[in-house]
Formats: structure tokens, C-alpha cells, sequence
């Protein structure tokens, strides 16, 4: 499969650093079903670890995440003064994987809120994917942002994720 290309020029890519976890037995999707999965969750919660569950031995699959757009050199760092830039190369990369037919496109961003997601599902419908929503609860006081975000912010997140559920 050749390698979807950001408009940047920089390829697009599954994680390189995948956690050791016991084998997963899941069915991939049938070759005609293309999925958007989009990962709910607040920092810290897991999202990025189920993602590099739900990518293993899957040359199909596409991470699309704002995070990508802070990380240079394997080194984070966030500016909150181009999050909305980050969000827009998520939106780009994501929409680029679809154009070009890959199966498995997950979006690992906190989307806490309808909004957040409604551009990525607009661009499922038009690209023919279902979508999954697929919300990670962060229990315990032990799991911490490694971005560094403040309990406050969280906790905000939190409500915001909670009262956009949908069951």
C-alpha cells in the first residue's frame, strides 16, 4: 500500500512507539468498509495508548491527532496559540487519509464536545465511512496528562465530554 502523503509532504503514519500488550483478537473491517473511529476523552484518559491498540498490524490504519502538529523530533510541545492550527493539520491529514482510501482513519484528539467532531464526521459521510465514537474514561487519581494540563482543565473537559454523551 503506498503511503498517504501530507500536504506538508511529511507521510502520514501509524504510532512508532506501540506499548507491548497481549495479542488483541480483532476482526479487521471487510476490504469494502472504511471506518472513522473518533476517540472521546479527556488528557490523560488513554486515548493514545487505545490507539496504538487498535493499529497494531494495521498497514491500513491512519493516526490523524493535533498532538502530531506539536511534535518535532519526537519532543512535545505544546503551544496554545496555534491549537487551532494543530487542529486544522489534524482536520487536513484526516481528510487526506480518506481521499486516499485508507480503511482504518482514527482521530486521537479529546473531542469533549459535538462540535469538535462534527467536521470529521462531515468528511466520513462525504468519503462513504461509518463512524465509531469511542469515549475512554479516566479513572483514578494516578493517571496523569503527560502534556502536563491542569487538574482545573480536566475537570472542565470532563463536564463538557460528559453533557455530549450520547446513549
Amino acid at each position: 500500500m503506498q503511503p498517504i502523503i501530507r500536504r506538508n509532504g511529511s507521510p502520514l503514519s501509524t504510532p512508532t512507539k506501540v506499548p507491548s500488550f497481549p495479542p488483541v483478537q480483532v476482526s479487521p473491517p471487510k476490504a469494502a468498509e472504511k471506518t472513522l473511529v473518533l476517540l472521546r476523552g479527556v488528557p490523560g484518559a488513554g486515548k493514545s495508548t487505545i490507539t496504538a491498540l487498535l493499529t497494531v498490524g494495521r498497514p491500513d490504519a491512519v493516526v490523524c491527532s493535533a498532538d502530531h502538529y506539536f511534535t518535532r523530533n519526537g519532543v512535545y510541545r505544546f503551544d496554545s496559540e496555534r491549537l487551532a492550527d494543530a487542529h486544522d493539520a489534524c482536520m487536513a491529514d484526516a481528510e487526506d487519509a480518506m481521499m486516499g482510501g485508507r480503511a482504518l482513519v482514527i482521530i486521537d484528539n479529546c473531542n469533549v464536545t459535538e462540535r469538535a467532531m462534527e467536521p470529521y464526521e462531515a468528511l466520513a459521510a462525504r468519503f462513504g465511512y461509518a463512524v465509531t465514537h469511542l469515549v475512554i474514561e479516566r479513572r483514578g487519581s494516578k493517571r496523569r496528562s503527560v502534556h502536563g494540563v491542569p487538574d482545573e482543565r480536566i475537570a472542565d473537559m470532563a463536564a463538557r465530554l460528559q453533557g455530549s454523551i450520547k446513549v
